[in-house]
């Protein structure tokens, strides 16, 4: 199992963060109806921060991160959104609806 250390206002570095999401693959449990729940909640609230539309790049970097961080063991809402936050936010200004 990977383990995934982040500081109490839930931040990771760019580069460990891609070291987790890297790792994350060999973490193969399936993800259960409230795992979905858990991360189409965290992912309605950003884009609805953001104001982006579901089908747009910058949504689907978004959920991409939120499952990779899902998969690596992180379960916490909040540390979910910061860090995908933190890893997607110059892709997510760039690629906006």
């Amino acid at each position: 199992m990977i383990s995934l250390t982040a500081n109490c206002t839930g931040t990771l570095a760019r580069g460990q963060f891609e070291e987790v999401m890297l790792q994350s693959h060999d973490h193969t449990d399936a993800v259960l109806p409230a795992g979905v729940n858990l991360l189409d909640e965290v992912f309605t609230e950003i884009l609805t921060e953001k104001g982006l539309c579901r089908d747009c790049e910058a949504a689907e970097l978004i959920a991409r991160t939120l499952f990779a961080l899902f998969q690596s063991g992180v379960r916490e809402k909040e540390v979910l959104r910061n860090l995908a936050m933190d890893y997607a936010e110059p892709e997510v200004r760039e690629k906006s609806c």
